[in-house]
């Protein structure tokens, strides 16, 4: 029994001394395998107090230069939703149905807190994110037409994170996921017309908005190099 234990233990310590981390290796790849984040209102949205998240599934890629300890990152992701619906100016005013896509590319920074096959780390980016949403509002009491609608939000983002990594596979491998805030200013513009294609109204907006990301980023990424 004694002997089992001190091998087992051996063991343990041969695996830590092999460990190796995401720092060795001068580049990354990824690819975005999921995410859960909150969406920003669009027109006048209705959400009685309450949040909107949407999750995404293999939505972006990444590549990233490691340096000792800080990894510099370029990042982008397309996300598109056919069914998207959302409630306008009240509970029971309009509901609007159509298509919304969101793209974002971003340039950013990751900071490990220690070295090893687990490793925390924290960070943040700085993006050009652009939403756009194409789709008809109805009456929701009679169901009957009320307008075509055309929204496009286009801005600048910053994004601060927390995050924590497993390096497996000799580190050749690293499965990433991470937290945060998306701080955005858009300009936004709202276009809305008939059934013949006659503009009904045109607005536009400079917002800022704050929204979390309880899953910025769930992301399997290959190591290349070796430093």
């Amino acid at each position: 029994m004694k002997k089992t234990r001190l091998l087992l233990i051996l063991l343990i310590v041969s695996n830590i001394s092999f460990a190796q981390s995401q720092d060795e290796h001068p580049y990354s790849i990824g690819i975005n395998m999921m995410s859960y984040k909150e969406v920003p209102k669009l027109q006048n949205e209705y959400r009685g107090g309450e949040m909107k998240y949407l999750p995404a599934y293999l939505s972006g890629v990444m590549i990233k230069f490691n340096d000792n300890q800080i990894s510099y990152r370029l990042s982008g992701s397309a996300f598109s939703k056919s069914d998207y619906s959302f409630i306008n100016n009240c509970k029971n005013c309009e509901i609007v149905n159509g298509n919304f896509k969101d793209y974002q590319l971003g340039l950013g920074f990751e900071k490990n807190i220690l070295y090893g096959v687990i490793q925390p780390f924290y960070g943040s980016d700085i993006s050009y994110k652009r939403i756009t949403f194409e789709g008809t509002a109805f009456d929701i009491k009679s169901n009957s037409f009320l307008y075509d609608s055309y929204v496009e939000k286009s801005g600048a983002m910053l994004s601060p994170f927390i995050g924590v990594k497993a390096n497996i596979f000799r580190a050749r491998f690293t499965i990433s996921a991470e937290a945060g805030l998306d701080l955005m200013y858009t300009y936004e513009k709202e276009t809305k017309t008939d059934l013949a294609d006659n503009q009904l109204s045109l607005n536009t907006f400079n917002r800022w908005g704050v929204f979390g990301k309880p899953l910025g980023l769930l992301s399997l990424q290959i190591n290349l190099g070796n430093q």
